[in-house]
């Protein structure tokens, strides 16, 4: 019997199994290839040849935070958007800018963080101590100056509605219930209207 036609057999088994360990030990020796470059702290390396594989976004990450620790924050903000460094550097450029005194490009960029509101209650504190009180109101209204400056208005065009009569009074507990909703003096305001309101014209 000739051996040609078993050879013949084999020879494609062969092949298939030779390519499926070639496949499988391929595949698995990237990642530990990349696993022995993150150990060694070679990160670029490994965004650069394993971009496809996790581990280079935890490379990434790891680039991101020596960048930061350098103070950085640009780079960090151009280079890696998507990682946790980068709201770190977001963090650090918002305070450098809020002790520069810089309050207007904190809310404006970085309105979303907790320094913002800070830097609202300072910008509210200098409008007022200015006397722009109109601007105050306008730009900030939610910042506790505002707030405060609200009530006052609010409880002062009170008292000058009830020394009015009729019309004149109505006229002035509309305009108090159209400007000064959310205040502790608008339910009384409201009672009040509806008084005025009940009260038969001469």
């Amino acid at each position: 019997m000739s051996t040609t036609p078993r050879l013949h057999r084999i020879l494609p088994v062969f092949f298939l199994a030779a390519a499926l360990i070639w496949l499988v030990t391929g595949c698995s020796s990237r990642p530990a290839a990349a696993q022995r470059l993150f150990a060694k702290g070679d990160y670029q390396r490994i965004i650069e040849k394993y971009p496809d594989l996790e581990i280079a976004r935890r490379a990434e990450a790891k680039l991101a935070e020596k960048l930061v620790t350098d103070k950085q924050y640009q780079a960090v903000l151009r280079q890696y958007p998507q990682t946790p460094a980068a709201y770190e550097a977001k963090l650090a450029l918002a305070q450098q800018l809020f002790d520069a005194g810089n309050y207007v490009a904190v809310i404006d960029s970085f309105s979303f963080l907790p320094l913002a509101a800070q830097a609202k209650e300072r910008m509210a504190d200098s409008l007022m101590a200015s006397g722009l009180y109109d601007d105050l109101l306008q730009r900030y209204p939610d910042s506790p100056k505002a707030k405060e400056l609200k009530e006052q208005r609010a409880a002062q065009a009170l008292v000058d509605a009830r020394k009015l009569r009729g019309q004149a009074r109505q006229q002035a507990l509309e305009e108090i219930m159209r400007l000064y909703s959310g205040t502790s003096v608008y339910k009384d305001a409201s009672e009040l209207l509806a008084q005025t309101r009940k009260v038969p014209k001469k």
